[in-house]
């Protein structure tokens, strides 16, 4: 995996206006590359912890409460990118820890 941003956003304060909670975008891409003469399925599983939101243009599915699954298939000799955005609730920000997956359209 690549992290290619990371931006904190949405700070809140405490009575004494110390920070106490952010969020935290980040911008994620993982390569797969296959290497054999025929294809492969894979089945990919990321673990995060903390109150975080996952977003992904390919599909990707709930394993458990903090670990995201995708299945795809990687052609012979080829290679597929799996591009992914976390958005991350720290401190006061956070209300859970679980993974919560964005809702995509049906186009």
């Amino acid at each position: 995996s690549v992290k290619t941003t990371t931006k904190r956003l949405n700070f809140s304060f405490d009575q004494r206006n110390n920070v106490n909670g952010w969020d935290e975008r980040q911008q994620w891409v993982d390569t797969i590359r296959n290497y054999r003469d025929k294809p492969i399925a894979l089945e990919m599983r990321r673990i995060w912890d903390g109150d975080v939101e996952y977003d992904s243009e390919m599909k990707t599915a709930l394993y458990d409460f903090h670990t995201a699954e995708a299945k795809f298939t990687v052609g012979a000799r080829g290679r597929v990118q799996y591009p992914f955005e976390l958005l991350i609730h720290n401190g006061a920000n956070a209300s859970q820890s679980r993974i919560k997956l964005k809702e995509r359209s049906k186009d």
